[in-house]
């Protein structure tokens, strides 16, 4: 933090808190008002969490139990996380105690009210043949919350304010960066799976990572679906979905999913989606879907053409990988476009080139969006 000083030395000397012979609590002249004002305000958050803890300091103080007075403020100081030290399964999942961050030159610490779980905290749980996660690792990229502290620098965000964590943090310098297009940043980073994530009771990100939490949200819903909802935006936006164009959605009951019917639908498209098991395709048609597939009981290739006859459709929205790619390509008309942001059950498939150049296919791989998608 910033001013920083030993907890440990000062309360050994008698330095941090000390009783007047009143009787009341005053500071020492080590915590004068006047350092008080000049501290930055991560480092005056701090030292109220210490005062809101003077009563049960003094009282150990005095009856010699200096061991236990530690433990106080060490409680105070520290906050529960999710951590994944190792791959496996949930008991892989550790709730630990970590330092009460404090946020650094343009960062905001957030207390957090909500988090957000997707398929990516599974992977990051699990582990990725070939890939490596910068573990321990707190897991989640999605929350939102209460800015509780602001470091330096910092001016579009104010303590109190109501915010929703947005998932990804880049440098925003660079070239992509400056262009708008800060999911191609050389140093984008996903929080909960390139560093630490939401599933803490504070977090800290940078200043450019929090936005004013919609009014009509309440703190679940606004921890919902930025994940989701900017991949499916991105994802449907690099396919030129338009009005009146037919999109088939693998997955439906999913994250992105969910969020890719809405979108479609928003965009005036007719929407073809599938899923596992009935109650996701009775979801799915609440949503808006038109046509819903169960996969687990039907071909969606010849659902798909009893569907659309032999035209197949405009777009198809992949995730799945290795189960449905193929036939997902099968599906699209001359001239269609196939978006894919997962690999779920695999990720090495089979194209025919022929099939892809004789009718004028598009293959289109997204992983995430801007900031600006959302």
């Amino acid at each position: 933090m910033a001013d920083r000083f030993d907890l440990k030395k000062s309360l050994a000397a008698g330095r941090i808190w000390q009783s007047s012979p009143s009787g009341t609590s005053k500071t020492s002249g080590a915590m004068s008002m006047q350092r008080l004002q000049e501290m930055q305000p991560s480092s005056i958050q701090t030292f109220l969490i210490i005062v809101y803890s003077a009563n049960t300091v003094l009282w150990l103080l005095r009856h010699g139990r200096r061991r236990s007075c530690y433990h106080v403020l060490e409680r105070k100081l520290t906050v529960k996380a999710v951590v994944v030290h190792e791959h496996g399964g949930v008991e892989k999942l550790i709730i630990e105690n970590r330092p009460l961050p404090d946020p650094g030159p343009r960062e905001v610490r957030v207390r957090l009210e909500a988090v957000g779980l997707n398929h990516l905290d599974v992977w990051v749980r699990r582990g990725v043949p070939g890939h490596e996660f910068p573990l321990p690792l707190i897991t989640s990229s999605d929350g939102a919350g209460v800015v509780d502290a602001v470091g330096p620098g910092v001016q579009n965000v104010a303590v109190g304010t109501e915010v929703v964590i947005l998932p990804g943090v880049s440098c925003g310098i660079c070239a992509s960066c400056q262009s708008g297009q800060d999911q191609l940043c050389g140093k984008y980073q996903i929080l909960g799976e390139a560093r630490d994530g939401c599933c803490a009771e504070y977090t800290v990100v940078p200043d450019a990572n929090v936005a004013p939490k919609p009014d009509g949200l309440d703190f679940p819903a606004a921890a919902s679906f930025c994940l989701s909802f900017q991949t499916s935006w991105s994802m449907l936006r690099r396919a030129r979905l338009q009005p009146g164009e037919t999109i088939l959605i693998q997955g439906a009951g999913s994250g992105v999913g969910t969020a890719a019917v809405q979108i479609a639908k928003l965009l005036g498209a007719t929407v073809i989606a599938t899923a596992g098991s009935q109650s996701k395709c009775d979801a799915a048609a609440e949503l808006g879907a038109e046509h819903v597939i169960d996969y687990s009981h039907q071909d969606f290739v010849d659902s798909v053409r009893r569907i659309r006859g032999r035209s197949g459709v405009d777009v198809v929205f992949e995730h799945v990988g290795a189960k449905t790619f193929e036939d997902s390509v099968r599906c699209l008309a001359r001239g269609g476009r196939l978006v894919t942001c997962g690999a779920t059950t695999g990720g090495e498939v089979k194209l025919s080139l022929h099939r892809l150049f004789f009718k004028n296919l598009s293959v289109i791989g997204n992983t995430m969006g801007s900031r600006g998608d959302l």
